[in-house]
């Protein structure tokens, strides 16, 4: 009170036998034990209009991924792959002079007219695939990273004529939280993820052929998955060795 006049009105609620709130305009200060813990203020939003349509939304997408090797203590691509919903392109290291030119032929797979304006998409791009994507996309367009606190998120990729295409590398990761293979069962996806034996596989034995590797070759891989792997690949060759007796 001031001169008889009311100059500042607030109300106290009580929460309990230690706590209460007190209401000063569209502000809330809320205490215990004396003390103010938190404060909170109402403010008035315009309500949330709806969006336009989007002309220009596509929703042509390409997913890619790259499978590595330890070389020398380094992690060194041996084979890349891509789907664009229609067609799978593979490209392995041993139909290579080099790591570059596998590399190379594959982007140039992409970097063309038919996939202007598509959206790629890499299961952990940000801390995986780009480190090797990067190096070689320089060579073939003009970059303009999305980085965020220190990780490229998202690669936009100019090529052709005056940089007159245009993609968009993304990683999924960030938008589907959650393994391939967590992922396939969610979506119930009939060719799931399979397991793979990561340690097994290094730069002379890329074109092996024969019996499943042991074990301790898979990562992260329990035995009753390791066992089932084993058998349906058993199933498979019978299978196939009967299709051929009946052709014989």
């Amino acid at each position: 009170m001031l001169g008889g006049e009311s100059i500042l009105k607030f109300r106290d609620e009580l929460i309990s036998e230690n706590k209460f709130m007190r209401m000063l305009d569209n502000k809330k200060f809320y205490f215990k034990d004396n003390r103010e813990v938190l404060n909170t203020v109402d403010l008035k939003t315009k309500f949330i209009s709806k969006t336009k349509n989007v002309k220009t939304l596509t929703n042509n997408f390409i997913t890619i991924d790259i499978e590595t090797i330890i070389n020398n203590g380094l992690l060194t691509p041996y084979l890349i792959a891509f789907y664009d919903g229609k067609n799978l392109s593979s490209f392995y290291l041993s139909d290579f002079e080099s790591v570059e030119q596998m590399m190379l032929t594959c982007l140039k797979s992409i970097l063309i007219r038919k996939y202007d304006g598509f959206k790629i998409y890499a299961h952990n791009l940000a801390k995986f695939d780009v480190i090797f994507l990067l190096k070689y996309l320089v060579k073939l367009g003009t970059i303009k990273p999305i980085i965020h606190t220190g990780k490229i998120l998202s690669l936009t990729v100019n090529y052709g004529e005056n940089g007159g295409y245009k993609i968009e590398f993304k990683d999924s990761l960030l938008l589907l939280l959650g393994s391939l293979e967590s992922l396939s069962k969610s979506f119930k996806v009939e060719d799931k993820k399979s397991i793979f034996p990561h340690l097994f596989v290094n730069e002379n034995n890329l074109d092996y052929i024969g019996n499943v590797p042991t074990f301790n070759n898979f990562m992260e891989v329990k035995e009753d998955q390791y066992n089932d792997y084993n058998l349906n690949l058993i199933i498979i060759e019978i299978l196939k060795m009967k299709q051929l007796n009946i052709m014989d």
